[in-house]
């Protein structure tokens, strides 16, 4: 035999060492890839919230822009409302209510969606929250939605207490409206903190996170609603997750837990 081919054959792996080498690359693989799946499954979470919040604001902000107006509350959108309010219980047609509702799915591109199947929320911890089964979603461009919790005011509300202080963190808003929103519309995992986020909306449009202080400060009259003085978000196990649009946020649109 040449002694050249010899050598070839010698520096040759065998079948035990290669099934060995692959048996390692598995378990790493298996220790690693699910750490990695829930690092990409919340960045793409967060870029869709992050989507989400400004396609919103700049919605509402284009109302208020398109009649001059100063405030929501001011525009004929809201000036449509025939009561103090209009909610998910008044879709479509309720309450003198229909207007409204077919002006703001126009100004959000939206269309309605009533699930006639079980449709489960869930908290962040895996608890279960709700059954949207016969509650309207209003659907976006986008195939996010506002699901069945939402409310919109006539007039926009405010705290006596804050509303004369200028400080971002006091939670000196004029509320006009709060609603859940799902950035996958009705697809899974539909999770507080994942996919499912819970926003009050300014009378100026924009959208101040459940969970923030300054939602805790205007809701609460202190801090016992902002997410790292409960269960909203923390590192507690029983979390509801309703408080994580604001950690998100907080951190600098990052999805650390």
């Amino acid at each position: 035999m040449p002694e050249d081919l010899l050598k070839k054959r010698k520096s040759a792996f065998t079948l035990a060492e290669v099934l060995i080498t692959l048996g390692i690359i598995g378990i790493v693989a298996a220790m690693t890839l699910p750490a990695f799946i829930h690092s990409y499954n919340n960045f793409v979470y967060t870029v869709k919230l992050k989507k989400a919040v400004s396609f919103l604001e700049q919605r509402f902000t284009y109302i208020m822009a398109s009649e001059m107006a100063d405030s929501l509350e001011d525009t004929s959108l809201f000036q449509s409302i025939t009561w103090a309010q209009c909610e998910e219980g008044h879709y479509p047609a309720d309450y003198g209510c229909e207007t409204f509702f077919n002006e703001l799915n126009k100004a959000l591109g939206a269309k309605e969606f009533l699930p006639t199947e079980d449709l489960k929320t869930y908290m962040l911890d895996g608890r279960d929250d709700n059954n949207s089964k016969g509650h309207y979603y209003l659907i976006l461009p986008d195939g996010s939605a506002i699901n069945h919790y939402f409310r919109f005011w006539k007039k926009s509300r405010g705290v006596p207490l804050y509303e004369n202080i200028a400080d971002e963190t006091t939670g000196d808003y004029m509320l006009q409206g709060y609603f859940r929103f799902d950035i996958n519309g009705t697809a899974k995992p539909n999770k507080y903190g994942r996919d499912i986020f819970w926003f009050d909306l300014t009378s100026t449009g924009h959208l101040v996170p459940k969970g923030s202080m300054k939602y805790s400060m205007f809701n609460n009259h202190d801090d016992s609603g902002y997410w790292k003085k409960n269960n909203s978000c923390g590192p507690s196990k029983h979390t509801t997750g309703d408080g994580c649009g604001a950690r998100v946020i907080e951190n600098g649109w990052d999805m650390d837990y």
